[in-house]
């Protein structure tokens, strides 16, 4: 009798675990206006000249922890 309660419990966890949802991340949630909004902000940044260099970006990064560091890039830089 021992082993037929043995199986019968293994049977119904395995139920159980196939019937629960994954658990859903905040990052797995997206709202298509809000990112649709904000793709469309970026794109005037862009054509407005509201863009900071990657290189000029790169050097500042590079700057941290120097005894020089440089002061943040500005816009068209």
């Amino acid at each position: 009798m021992n082993g037929a309660v043995e199986k019968l419990e293994t049977e119904l966890a395995g139920r159980y675990i196939e019937h629960m949802a994954d658990p859903v991340s905040i990052f797995d949630i997206t709202d298509e206006d809000i990112e649709e909004r904000a793709l469309l902000e970026a794109e005037a940044d862009i054509a407005a000249g509201r863009v900071i260099s990657n290189e000029a970006m790169c050097r500042w990064l590079a700057s941290w922890g120097t005894d020089n560091p440089l002061p943040p890039p500005e816009c068209g830089e």
